[in-house]
């Protein structure tokens, strides 16, 4: 995305902040997973929010571009998972 040394730092600082935050959450066991998947949601939430004071509209752009293709890739690969194995389609 050509971020420059400055814009590197704080994306790699935004990423290990998220990346910490999602190891808590994964752990927490007091929450239920309706719990979870809505604080899940906010965390994404407020990581675009700081990704976008961080990078400019092309690089913005750029990253949701990367991102939606990421996503896509791991829609494919669940499906292509379950058709293998149907059982597992009971756990999502």
């Amino acid at each position: 995305m050509n971020l420059n040394p400055s814009q590197s730092e704080k994306v790699n600082s935004i990423n290990s902040d998220y990346l910490n935050k999602l190891t808590d959450l994964q752990a927490n066991t007091s929450l239920s997973q309706e719990e979870k998947l809505k604080q899940l949601g906010q965390m994404r939430e407020a990581k675009i929010a700081s990704l976008r004071q961080v990078l400019d509209e092309n690089q913005f752009k750029e990253y949701l571009k990367l991102h939606k293709e990421l996503q896509d890739q791991r829609s494919k690969r669940i499906k292509e998972q379950n058709a293998e194995d149907p059982d597992l389609s009971s756990e999502e």
